[in-house]
């Protein structure tokens, strides 16, 4: 990767089990970023969906999205993110979602 290119983490977390199960799913650079994330300087989201197909989401197509992202890259490729955000209805949703936590993967 060239010097100065932005590197961009992404991926899944799951939690629970069968009808209950949830995933959170994120993409963004290092550090901090605030939502509605940038557009194509910085890519980013955040979606949460069920195992039902309800899902909301945050990034550049959800204006009313809030919050902040934030990730980093420790040795050996694990990624480490926080989230506490406010998360747009998408799929099957009437009501926006809070999300706050962090996660290893």
């Amino acid at each position: 990767m060239p010097s100065g290119t932005p590197i961009t983490l992404e991926g899944e977390v799951d939690f629970g089990s069968g009808q209950s199960q949830v995933f959170l799913r994120f993409l963004g650079g290092l550090g901090t970023s605030a939502m509605p994330l940038p557009g194509d300087t910085q890519p980013g989201s955040v979606s949460v969906s069920s195992a039902s197909g309800v899902s909301w989401e945050a990034g550049q197509s959800n204006p009313a999205s809030s919050g902040t992202l934030t990730l980093s890259q420790a040795a050996g490729g694990t990624i480490r993110g926080s989230v506490d955000a406010t998360l747009a209805p998408s799929r099957g949703a009437s009501t926006a979602l809070h999300v706050s936590g962090s996660w290893v993967c």
